[in-house]
Order: C-alpha cells, then sequence, then structure tokens
C-alpha cells in the first residue's frame, strides 16, 4: 500500500485522545511509582534485588538520589514537552533509534513528546528511563518494574491453582474431552489474561485474574476463534509431513497472563493441537524492562521458581510447573530476545529493521500468536484506520503464513468489525470503551 493512502498516525497533540491521556497522566503516574521505589526501598534494592555485599550497598544506595533526580528530570521534560533528542547510548539499539529519529527530524520541525506519533513518543519515554539506568555503576540490570510484576501475579495464585487443576484433569485419551471446547476454554483464558496490563493501572495490582468466560465472550467484538481452530486442526493433521514445524508467540504482560500463555501452549499440547514430539515453540520477550508489566527472561525465571518454592502453593499448581520446566529442558520452549521488540517501529518494518527476524516469522513460522495491545498497535501501525478496514490491510507489509492476535482493547485503535448488529451495540458504549480493556479481538488470518 502506498504511504499516501495511509490514515494519520495516533498522536498527543489531539487533547481528546488516549495518547494526550496516556502522556499528560498515565506515563508521569508510572514514573512517579519508580521514584517512590527507590526512595523507600533503596536498602532492600542494594541487599535483596542487587545482592550487592555489605561494602558496596552504602555507595549504590547514595547512587539511587541521582537515579531519582534523572527520572525527575525525565518526568519534566515529558510534562513540559521538551524536544525528543537522539539516543546517547552503549545499547546496540542506540542506531535504529537513531536512524529513526533522523528521519523524522527531516519532515518535522516539531519534534516533541506532544507533537510526534504516539508509538514514538511512548516508547522513547521507556527507552530512556531504561538510559538512567544503563548510565548508573550498580543499577545497570535493575529492574524498575520487577516488583510490580511479581506482585501482581501473587494476587492471582487461587485462579492459577484453579487453571492448574483443570488443565491437569485432561488426558491424552480423547475420549475425556472435547477438542474444540478446550481449545477455546485455554484460549479465552489466554486473552482474558490480557486485561491484568499494569501500564493501563498505572502498576497498580487491583486484579485477581478470576473471569467469568460466558459472561466476557459476549465482549469480543471481532471473533475469529473458529478459523483459529480450523487452522490448528489442519495444522495438527498435517505433521506427520514434516519432522518437526515452529510456532512462534511473541508476549505482552508477564505474571498472570504470561501463567495463562504457558497454560495454552500446555493445553494444546496435551489435546494434540500441537503434539510435543513435532513442534518447537519460540517465545519472543522484551530486552529491557518495558511498558511496566512486559514479559522479559527474568519474569519467566521467577514465575517458575516462585511456583517451585513456595510452599503454600497447591501440588496441582507445582505439577503443571514441573510440565512447563520440562518443556523448557528439553528445548520444546525456546524464549528468544530481540531489540526490534522495544523498538518504535511497527511491524510492517520489520522486513527492513530486523531481516532475520522478519525471515523467521513470516517465512519459517507456521503461526505467529501476538499477545495483547501493544503487539496489536504495532502490527496496524498505530494508525486511525476506520474500524472497518480489513485485519489483513492493515498489516500492510507484515503478513506471516498464519498470524493470531489475541488483545484485550486499550488504546483508540481497532480494525475488521464489520458486522451491523456490533457496529450498533458500539454505539451504546461507553465514550472510553477503545480505552478500559473491557472488550476485546481475536483475528486470525492465514495467507
Amino acid at each position: 500500500m502506498a504511504s499516501k493512502t495511509l490514515p494519520e498516525p495516533l498522536s498527543a497533540k489531539y487533547k481528546d485522545s488516549f495518547a494526550y491521556k496516556t502522556l499528560s497522566y498515565r506515563l508521569p503516574v508510572i514514573i512517579t511509582k519508580v521514584i517512590d521505589l527507590l526512595c523507600r526501598q533503596r536498602k532492600e534494592i542494594t541487599s535483596i534485588d542487587l545482592q550487592l555485599p555489605s561494602d558496596q550497598q552504602t555507595e549504590a544506595e547514595e547512587e539511587t538520589k541521582q537515579l531519582i533526580e534523572e527520572l525527575a528530570k525525565l518526568k519534566y521534560e515529558l510534562q513540559t514537552n521538551k524536544p525528543i533528542k537522539p539516543i546517547i547510548s552503549t545499547l546496540p539499539d542506540a542506531k535504529a533509534w537513531n536512524d529513526l529519529l533522523a528521519d523524522e527530524y527531516r519532515k518535522n520541525n516539531d519534534v516533541t513528546y506532544y507533537n510526534v506519533i504516539w508509538l514514538l513518543s511512548e516508547c522513547y519515554f521507556y527507552r530512556m528511563m531504561r538510559e538512567i539506568f544503563i548510565r548508573s555503576k550498580y543499577f545497570q540490570n535493575f529492574d524498575h518494574f520487577f516488583t510490580a510484576k511479581k506482585e501482581s501475579f501473587k494476587l492471582c495464585i487461587k485462579p492459577a491453582e484453579k487453571l492448574a487443576t483443570h488443565l491437569l484433569s485432561l488426558s491424552n485419551d480423547e475420549q475425556s474431552f472435547d477438542q474444540e471446547s478446550t481449545f477455546k476454554f485455554y484460549t479465552m483464558h489466554s486473552l482474558w489474561g490480557n486485561k491484568l496490563d499494569l501500564s493501563i493501572s498505572c502498576g497498580e495490582r487491583n486484579q485477581t485474574g478470576d473471569f467469568d468466560l460466558n459472561e466476557l465472550e459476549s465482549k469480543i467484538l471481532v471473533n475469529d476463534l473458529k478459523n483459529f481452530w480450523y487452522y490448528l486442526k489442519q495444522l495438527s493433521t498435517n505433521i506427520n509431513d514434516k519432522q518437526s514445524y515452529r510456532i512462534d508467540i511473541i508476549l505482552d504482560n508477564a505474571g498472570y497472563e504470561l501463567f495463562t500463555d504457558f497454560c495454552w501452549l500446555e493445553a494444546m499440547h496435551t489435546i494434540g493441537l500441537l503434539p510435543k514430539d513435532k513442534i518447537i515453540v519460540h517465545i519472543h520477550v522484551k530486552c529491557m524492562p518495558w511498558f511496566v508489566s512486559d514479559t522479559m527472561t527474568n519474569d519467566i525465571k521467577w514465575l517458575l521458581k516462585y511456583i517451585n518454592d513456595t510452599p503454600e502453593i497447591s501440588s496441582n499448581l507445582k505439577n503443571l510447573n514441573n510440565r512447563f520446566n520440562e518443556n523448557f529442558r528439553h528445548r520444546r520452549w525456546i524464549v528468544e530476545e530481540h531489540d526490534f521488540w522495544t523498538l518504535p517501529h511497527d511491524y510492517a518494518q520489520m522486513s527492513r529493521i530486523a531481516p532475520e527476524l522478519y525471515q523467521n516469522l513470516c517465512n519459517e513460522s507456521c503461526l505467529v500468536l501476538f499477545k495483547g495491545d501493544l503487539n496489536y498497535r504495532k502490527l496496524i501501525g498505530d494508525l486511525k484506520w476506520d474500524i472497518g478496514t480489513s485485519f489483513k490491510q492493515a498489516l500492510r507489509e507484515f503478513q506471516p503464513k498464519a498470524i493470531c492476535a489475541l488483545r484485550t482493547i486499550k488504546a483508540d485503535v481497532v480494525v475488521d468489525i464489520n458486522d451491523p448488529i456490533t457496529i450498533e451495540r458500539i454505539k451504546q458504549f461507553p465514550k472510553d470503551w477503545m480505552e478500559i480493556g473491557e472488550y476485546a479481538v481475536i483475528h486470525f488470518l492465514k495467507n
């Protein structure tokens, strides 16, 4: 599609937009919580989180003052709409960032937080927050969102135990379960697990993951679940033609959503849609703290260890956790990091910016499953598409063999809503229906 035909991108320059609300309210609250964490827990951070020797802890505690000062400066620059400057960094992503910014400077005389596309300004904010810690002496590997992520999962132990009990009850004997209804059950859990997004709640850990799936089904505005099912069913019948095949899942939130994603994978193994002896799952995570609750490699390690080491957790959840560990140990599940996931580029630019990643996802993988809101925004470019625009058109130059997007809607962009009844329903929704995570979409496309 020629660029001149593309819709306008979302931007905070419009004061009635969710982008404006994000930059003017949500992001300042998020960075304030990080500052508060460093103020209140500096001793615990240096001794427990960083595990520094006692003779270094005093100096590290003193360094938190500099971190707080720089975070406060970043908050001020955001709130006062200061220019977005090139990134000076030792990290390898700096070139891609600065190439994009150089192009932006050529096109735009006012490259400030509120005057560029929302995707750029929001990603830049999180990248600059990371840079503050990278430049420090003691905090280079510190995840300033880790406390919030782990505490959010602890609120969800009961539903996690309930889901584990259900999953362990499944048998490889096909007489004991209905394959399609089981597929739907775990896909719905993975979908609605995306409600637990700490960037939307500004870091508040107030959801427990206990969902009424029957009630929530009416809130799925685009539902390609049946087509997704047919594809996996067809894939499972054709696997004997290949020694093994690959699927990819691009994760969103750590904590309970991550747990439901692992449950989805394990359930698909158990019911035979993704046989363990024929499939390799590539699990894509962020390489730095991102959008508060996005999953990093350490979040996966923490989840597995926490379930294993916590005495109060049920034996069923521990047994399921053993299965997860076994999948990683036998390399049925492989965790991958890539700088591209924390760049501001949308996925139509992947073939140019990250050609090897594009080759793996679009040519090698039999299925690419994207979780969550940020992935959705990057898939369709954070552009002001008409809601009736087809998903395929909105994807533009990113066209895997098969793609599924599971998303609870938390940003004011959505596509593929063509059903007249749904369109009439939307007219009765609250004004902020695209911001609150109460509605969802399941897109599936086979190319």
